[in-house]
C-alpha cells in the first residue's frame, strides 16, 4: 500500500503547459520555483509538489 509520494509530473509540450498551469492556478497551486537547467517547474498548495516538465526529451 502507497502511504506517501513525493510529487506528481506533467510531461507536456511548451505549447500545452499554459493549459496546465491555468488548471493548477484555478484549483490552488502557486508557482513555487524552476530547475536551474531543465524546463521544468514546481507548483505548490502546500505540502504535495506538481511539476510540470516541457523538455521534449521526455517524449523519446
Amino acid at each position: 500500500m502507497v502511504t506517501r509520494f513525493e510529487f506528481i509530473e506533467f510531461a507536456t509540450s511548451p505549447a500545452d503547459a499554459p493549459a496546465i498551469q491555468a488548471l493548477l492556478r484555478s484549483i490552488g497551486f502557486a508557482k513555487a520555483g524552476r530547475h536551474v537547467s531543465r524546463p521544468v517547474t514546481l507548483w505548490r498548495p502546500g505540502r504535495m509538489n506538481e511539476r510540470v516538465n516541457t523538455d521534449q526529451d521526455c517524449f523519446d
